[in-house]
Formats: structure tokens, sequence, C-alpha cells
């Protein structure tokens, strides 16, 4: 709880990666940023206030993600500290279609 960041890591592959996670109390379209490896690759969309929004699925392009190094997924709330937000049920998905 009101911690600024998380990280996530990962072992080296390659190709783009879809990973699918749920988001917490998101109440602007710029408070929570992703990243892989330090390059921003958007935001969590809104959610209703004090809830868990639905999936979302995310793209970590291939040109961010280390094909033999680890991989380091963060996600950070750029607002304050003092919001509540949260994150779960990150993993990597398999998009079908």
């Amino acid at each position: 709880m009101n911690q600024s960041s998380v990280d996530f890591w990962f072992s080296g592959r390659t190709g783009d990666v879809v990973i699918e996670c749920e988001f917490y109390d998101v109440d602007f379209g710029d408070e929570i940023e992703i990243l892989i490896n330090g390059q921003s690759v958007g935001y969590a969309q809104r959610t209703v206030n004090d809830s868990w929004g639905g999936v979302t699925y995310i793209t970590l392009p291939d040109s961010y993600v280390s094909d033999s190094a680890a991989n380091v997924l963060t996600v950070r709330n750029t607002y304050s500290q003092t919001l509540i937000w949260g994150v779960r049920d990150i993993q990597e998905s398999e998009v079908f279609g």
C-alpha cells in the first residue's frame, strides 16, 4: 500500500511479450505508468473508484525486451505515494486470434 512503484522480472525472450494483469483504483489516465527495462509502454486504464478493473493486456515491444538478459517490468504511480492503488495477477498472456 502507498508504494510508488513495484518491479517484476522475467527471463530474456525474443519477440513481443504480451502480459495480462488487473489494476486497482486508477483515478487518472496518466496515474499508473508501465515500463519495461526503463522504457515507457503506456499507462493503465482508469478503473471505477476503489475497485479492481478487468483484465488488461499490455504489449511489451520486442525492441524494449531483452532477448538474453533478465527483463524488469515496472509499474509506478506517477502522482503521489498517498494514493492507494494496486496491480495483481501479472502474467505472460497467450493471446489467440
